[in-house]
């Protein structure tokens, strides 16, 4: 899995967009741009926290649109 080789990279994008959220909170940007910025930046260290960890990805779609997703 190419996350696998890439996690590093994919955790400094993650403090990366931490350190841009703090400045951006500091000069008072607007909310909905923080909470984008923070969460992509959380989704990144956490990725790179469990990329280890990944080894199939499957999403599926049932009746009534409720999708499961699994890790394993």
């Amino acid at each position: 899995m190419i996350l696998h080789r890439l996690h590093w990279f994919v955790a400094f994008v993650g403090v990366g967009l931490l350190i841009v959220g703090v400045v951006g909170a500091a000069q008072s940007w607007n909310g909905e741009g923080l909470a984008f910025v923070f969460a992509t930046g959380v989704v990144c260290l956490l990725l790179a926290l469990v990329a280890h960890r990944l080894r199939d990805v499957s999403v599926e779609h049932s009746k009534g649109g409720v999708t499961k997703i699994r890790f394993a």
